[in-house]
């Protein structure tokens, strides 16, 4: 097994992201309070910062008894929930009909 890093953080709010079919979203390089000044991306959805995803900073880790780099995420899910959604396609062409 190996350590979890920023890149497993991402997956996981992309996962999220994804599960709520959201329009707008980009993740943007950042300097995010409480996280690494460069190893963080800050979570934009329909042009509105969301959260934050990436390495804790230093000393936050240290605060919390870590020895090595700690990376996780944070949510604002109201502002998820309020995001704008992708259409969904339908399996169907345009004029099929499913009568035979």
């Amino acid at each position: 097994s190996r350590p979890v890093d920023t890149t497993d953080a991402v997956d996981a709010v992309r996962a999220i992201l994804d599960a709520l079919h959201l329009a707008d979203v980009s993740l943007v390089a950042a300097t995010v309070d409480g996280f690494h000044p460069v190893r963080a991306m800050q979570i934009v959805v329909d042009g509105n910062p969301v959260g934050a995803v990436g390495e804790f900073d230093p000393d936050v880790s240290r605060l919390v008894g870590s020895r090595t780099a700690a990376v996780g995420f944070e949510l604002d899910l109201d502002a998820l929930l309020r995001g704008s959604r992708r259409r969904h396609r339908s399996s169907r062409r345009p004029g099929s009909s499913t009568r035979p």
